[in-house]
């Protein structure tokens, strides 16, 4: 209780800041932990340590948005990792070590987020995943607590690699997904002419294996013009809106039914014809 009752002291000194980057296209490590970098908002100041966002012994709980730059730091570290890239921003992180559980990362569709090293830390807890772009995790030595609950946008894709030849167990407490008409390739056709789309959610590498436990897939919303998504074991006489989810050594994978397009094509012409017709008339 003593021990809980100083850390909860310890923890009520460190301010909340937002830090976001300000450093221009090309992130460097020099770059990161220059104050000039970083327009800093909230109650907080660059950190003491002088050693940037996010990057050891600068304690940081606050969220670290970066747009638009490309580039490579060594580490971040800190009681949580708050971290959000867009417009096209690529970030490749050497080590990331974090402490508690509520943490987030954001990618938006254009963003790319690399991890060669991911730490999950004294207490673990969760780490949640808000993917619509490119996130890429490469052999991790230490992933505690319950792991990534992972929410994959339309176009959101995760990619589980090693790279340096060592197991590892991919730990996804969950996993979500957001289905389109344009979020997959052919892959096919039902028995009654509608089309098949296959979408990649989770593609595994080399000695890369998943961890079973507490693993599930729920879908979010539906295709688009369809009201009601139906799983389903068989997609070969499905209904549109029909969805079957695929776990096998390769990843994650979804297939679901659409409106074959040839038909929509057809409807499309169909209804500029008559638009026509009635402004003849």
């Amino acid at each position: 209780m003593k021990k809980t009752l100083i850390t909860l002291i310890a923890l009520a000194g460190i301010a909340h800041a937002d830090f976001t980057w300000n450093g221009g296209s090309s992130i460097t490590q020099e770059l990161w932990q220059t104050e000039s970098s970083w327009i800093i908002s909230g109650s907080d100041s660059w950190p003491t340590a002088g050693s940037g966002p996010g990057t050891p012994d600068s304690n940081a709980w606050s969220l670290i948005s970066v747009s638009g730059a490309r580039g490579i730091i060594t580490r971040l570290e800190g009681w949580k990792l708050a971290l959000a890239l867009s417009n096209g921003a690529v970030l490749f992180v050497e080590n990331v070590k974090k402490f508690q559980g509520g943490c987030s990362i954001d990618i938006d569709q254009s963003s790319i987020l690399t991890i060669n090293s991911y730490n999950g830390g004294n207490d673990g807890g969760r780490t949640t995943l808000n993917n619509y772009g490119t996130f890429n995790l490469a052999y991790t030595k230490n992933q505690g607590g319950e792991g990534f609950y992972a929410n994959l946008g339309a176009t959101g894709i995760m990619n589980l690699t090693s790279s340096n030849g060592n197991s590892y167990n991919a730990k996804i407490a969950s996993l979500t997904a957001t289905l389109t008409i344009d979020g997959g390739a052919a892959t096919g056709v039902t028995a009654s002419g509608h089309q098949i789309l296959t979408r990649s959610l989770v593609l595994l590498g080399e000695n890369m294996s998943f961890d079973g436990t507490n693993t599930s897939l729920e879908m979010l919303s539906g295709i688009a013009g369809v009201d009601t998504l139906t799983a389903v074991d068989d997609l070969s006489d499905a209904a549109v809106g029909s969805y079957m989810i695929t776990k096998d050594e390769n990843g994650y994978s979804v297939s679901y039914v659409v409106p074959e397009p040839a038909a929509a094509s057809l409807s499309l012409l169909g209804l500029a014809a008559l638009a026509m017709r009635r402004r003849r008339k």
